[in-house]
């Protein structure tokens, strides 16, 4: 958990003027480049998104698929490089800003809003450029193959918690089955990865109360992000390693 000191706050400057036309212009040449196809080499795909219903940066499309022999995970996140170039005013100002912060009464974008919250968000029913990973398990989840690859990715359904809750119990929703398997892969990751003592543990039984929100939620959707993300997060990181790429080490 960040703990951030109310000081600190007052610290975060805006974006400049300068850096917000600048997003603008990057953002509307982004879009048409979505619009007219232009990404010949990137593979389509279409999942979901599970996130709070006030969420306006969506970070992640999850999904997985189950045949006779084995399961597949897959997690998209959004391609910033595509959109914002090294050393660029964007690139210098988000370095200078290191992260995004994320309080209770306000969110303060590392980017300007206009690019964190559309170009870069994931967002019902649009196309984005993303980084995929796949991950292949046989039926007793020992991964057999994985690999990382540029796609495009189009929203097919956003799901806050109560919707998810609502479409998991219900057996005539139409995505009743998809995100009961989801929970299945979800417990069967949590499972190996409790055998190898990584203990790290978002129970899925837990209650909690969304801020704000006078509605009391089940976790379950939480869980399946928190194994699926840690799944993914750990295979990038061998994939990362293996290939000799450096990267920056982040405790999320």
């Amino acid at each position: 958990m960040n703990i951030i000191v109310p000081e600190l706050i007052s610290e975060i400057k805006n974006h400049s003027r300068k850096v917000r036309d600048e997003a603008e212009k990057i953002k509307d040449q982004a879009l048409k480049w979505l619009l007219k196809d232009e990404a010949p080499k990137r593979e389509l795909v279409e999942w979901i998104t599970i996130d709070k219903y006030s969420s306006k940066d969506l970070d992640d499309l999850i999904w997985a698929e189950k045949t006779k022999n084995w399961y597949s995970i897959f997690v998209s996140i959004a391609d910033v490089s595509e959109v914002i170039k090294p050393n660029t005013i964007l690139d210098l100002d988000a370095f200078s800003r290191s992260t995004s912060v994320y309080t209770s009464t306000h969110t303060y974008h590392k980017f300007p809003e206009d690019i964190s919250t559309d170009i870069l968000s994931l967002n019902h029913q649009t196309k984005r450029n993303t980084i995929t990973t796949r991950i292949e398990y046989d039926n007793n989840f020992n991964i057999v193959w994985s690999n990382i690859y540029e796609s495009v990715s189009y929203n097919k359904n956003r799901f806050d918690y109560e919707e998810f809750n609502k479409q998991f119990n219900d057996y005539y929703s139409e995505f009743h089955s998809e995100l009961n398997l989801f929970h299945e892969i979800a417990k069967w990751l949590y499972k190996k990865r409790i055998s190898w003592w990584a203990r790290y543990d978002f129970n899925e039984h837990v209650w909690l109360k969304i801020w704000k929100e006078s509605s009391w939620i089940n976790t379950i959707s939480s869980f399946i992000i928190q194994e699926f993300m840690l799944a993914t997060n750990i295979e990038n990181a061998k994939i990362l390693f293996k290939e000799r790429i450096n990267w920056i080490f982040r405790i999320h």
